[in-house]
């Protein structure tokens, strides 16, 4: 993971994800701290400032600066009319089970490419209005 993360980097590439900012990078940072990987660049450290996180939030996107309100990826994906990956069997909420117990890895690696689909649905959609 660390190696796509530079190679993103270095092709001057930007994250996108829902919550990824407060969910997918500290995760990811923390993965590669414990395993004693050095997090590469392109993840936010103590000293990136907001405006550096070379990531497009899509939670962010939704929420125009508030940091209340209602905003899951499903609810913005129903209200703009795009397909919401949250409708298969496996969700973000049993991954862990769908991996650990049901080693379902077809199923979780569709809703992943559901999850970008809807990513892309969402961010061209309002780019083009």
């Amino acid at each position: 993971m660390a190696r796509l993360l530079v190679r993103v980097n270095n092709l001057d590439f930007i994250l996108c994800g829902h919550n990824i900012k407060s969910f997918d990078l500290p995760y990811l940072g923390k993965r590669m701290l414990i395993n004693g990987i050095n997090p590469p660049s392109l993840l936010p450290s103590h000293d990136t400032k907001p405006w550096e996180i070379k990531a497009l939030d899509t939670k962010e996107m939704w929420n125009f600066g508030s940091f209340k309100g209602l905003s899951s990826l499903h609810l913005v994906c129903t209200l703009l009319g795009v397909d919401s990956p949250k409708l298969g069997e496996v969700k973000g909420s049993n991954i862990h089970k769908s991996f650990y117990t049901d080693n379902n890895i077809k199923e979780i690696t569709e809703y992943c490419e559901r999850d970008v689909d809807s990513l892309i649905e969402i961010v061209s959609k309002v780019k083009n209005l």
